[in-house]
């Protein structure tokens, strides 16, 4: 017999499995890419509604991210709505291209993230595996010709995307819409629910520290006289104002009717083992609350008494210390994604950029204050009205750290007369040290006792100093047993010096030493380079 079509009942059967087989495929396709899209943009005004926005062109701005996230969560709705299977899959398939080429671009303009999950930091690269996965699966899942849907059922369906994308939506959408970053009020309390909260130390002395009641030694703090330095543990300033404050409480830990000293890490903590005191420090360690994102610039050093702020102790401003600038970055560049990278720079060095922000506020505006995460760096802008679709030109000093880092720190900009909608600038630079050595690490391996083995090193000066070499130490063995024949003369700005180093091990067993080059240069006076060897005996 023949179907009323023309084609057998086996035909008939054929194409009808092969349809469901598309439906069956397309609609685990859609359901996941769906759930998919309604997490990310579900993140992205999560973000929104508890962080101010980097600086950034046309969509970068607060109203055009709160506009792609809504689309997401509508669109996610409605692939989970199985509207329209055709034109949903059409749209889908372009909107994942569309994302495959903007993972793509920030790829390979080296973003550290792809911006697609709100605060969670998922590398580019990563992110275009699975836009185009999820572009195979639709070219390879697409919904049937024909896959009629009753119309209540069709009804039903498109009233539940709409009122889960009003309900969703809006509410969300109003939240992101009207951040603002919560501050700290004089008696502790924090004014708004946002996450992030800007402190300015600058505005304590005469009042009551109200950060106490967010640190868990702040009881203690409240009663007598205290030094207390806010810190954070990858902070390259901190490291330096903790040593010379802890000292300075090992000297006077037993003199009658001193000062407490107190440090008192930010979050996030560091890692067991990477604190920046050492554990026998005599000074009180406390934490600040990590409920909250708090921004200041680090360190801050106070004196208090009876949990008021009596003054800021300041420290060496290194920013007027340094050399002239090594490089200068003129005319102003236009910050992409909200960061600005010096690239590699040489430790201790000084640095200039003038930066270009546009912002798209509406009217003029006035940046009544610009703040910085870090005493490494300064931030300034002209005084006076900014012309509405005019961009803000930051001046930026930097002083990198003399530490070999990955320097990444923010500006958060304060602007009238839309103050809820602070602006933020992250600067980032690759900090190299002057002196570097081949290999990092010697490896003697297996040596007999007695019997001398050598290696060599050699220093590379990167820097415009030349580096002398003065002395050596072998740190935890016996001082006969490495030596070594250090340069006379001085290394060259862009030079190298190799030498060798000898080993000759006294007694049988493995063993590690660190040693310890002296070399004069201001910035890194010395290289530590670890040894390792196994001594045996002969016999």
């Amino acid at each position: 017999m023949q179907h009323p079509s023309g084609m057998s009942h086996e035909d008939s059967r054929e194409n009808q499995m092969k349809s469901e087989r598309d439906v069956s495929g397309y609609c685990v396709v859609r359901t996941l890419l769906g759930m998919l899209l309604l997490t990310a943009g579900g993140l992205k005004l999560h973000q929104l509604a508890a962080e101010p926005v980097a600086a950034g062109g046309l969509f970068a701005t607060r109203e055009w991210l709160i506009a792609e996230a809504e689309a997401e969560i509508v669109f996610g709705l409605w692939m989970l709505g199985g509207l329209l299977p055709r034109l949903t899959w059409t749209v889908a398939l372009g909107c994942f291209s569309v994302f495959c080429g903007v993972a793509v671009y920030k790829g390979l303009t080296g973003a550290a993230s792809c911006g697609c999950f709100g605060k969670l930091s998922i590398n580019p690269w990563y992110t275009l595996v699975l836009d185009v996965a999820a572009v195979a699966a639709l070219a390879l899942c697409r919904p049937a010709l024909r896959t009629p849907t009753p119309i209540r059922q069709w009804r039903w369906r498109l009233a539940g995307v709409v009122a889960l994308g009003l309900l969703i939506g809006i509410p969300a959408g109003v939240v992101a819409a009207l951040y603002e970053p919560a501050r700290l009020g004089d008696d502790g309390r924090i004014e708004g629910d946002d996450q992030f909260v800007v402190l300015e130390p600058e505005a304590w002395p005469g009042k009551r520290m109200g950060l106490l009641r967010h640190i868990d030694t702040g009881e203690q703090l409240a009663k007598g006289r205290w030094t207390v330095v806010l810190y954070r543990h990858d902070c390259p300033h901190c490291r330096k104002e903790i040593g010379r404050f802890e000292r300075t409480c090992r000297k006077t830990a037993n003199t009658p009717g001193r000062a407490g000293m107190a440090m008192i890490e930010l979050p996030p903590y560091a890692h067991p083992g990477k604190s920046l005191l050492a554990s026998d420090t005599p000074c009180l360690r406390g934490k600040v609350s990590d409920k909250r994102k708090w921004f200041v610039e680090t360190p801050v050093a106070l004196s208090l008494a009876d949990g008021v702020v009596k003054a800021l102790i300041k420290d060496d401003d290194d920013l007027n210390a340094a050399a002239p600038p090594t490089s200068t970055v003129r005319p102003p560049v236009t910050v992409k994604d909200g960061m600005y990278n010096f690239g590699s720079v040489l430790a201790g060095s000084k640095h200039e950029a003038t930066l270009s922000l546009p912002h798209f506020l509406k009217g003029p505006v006035t940046v009544r204050k610009v703040l910085s995460e870090c005493k490494c760096m300064k931030g300034s802008v002209g005084t006076g009205q900014i012309a509405a679709g005019k961009p803000i030109t930051l001046r930026v000093t930097l002083v990198a750290p003399k530490e070999q880092t990955r320097y990444s720190k923010r500006f958060l900009l304060k602007i009238d007369p839309s103050a809820k909608q602070p602006i933020t600038v992250r600067i980032k630079a690759n900090i190299y040290l002057p002196l570097s050595v081949e290999p990092e690490k010697l490896d003697f391996g297996k040596v007999p006792v007695g019997r001398e083995s050598r290696r060599t090193i050699t220093i590379h000066n990167r820097s415009r100093t030349p580096a002398r070499l003065i002395y050596a130490l072998a740190d935890g063995i016996p001082s006969d047993t490495v030596g070594m024949s250090l340069p006379a003369a001085p290394i060259s700005p862009g030079g190298t010096a190799s030498f060798p180093i000898t080993l000759t091990p006294q007694a049988p067993g493995h063993s590690s030493s660190t040693l310890q080059l002296r070399t004069g240069h201001p910035i890194q006076p010395s290289i530590r380079i670890p040894i390792t060897f196994a001594a045996a005996s002969e016999h």
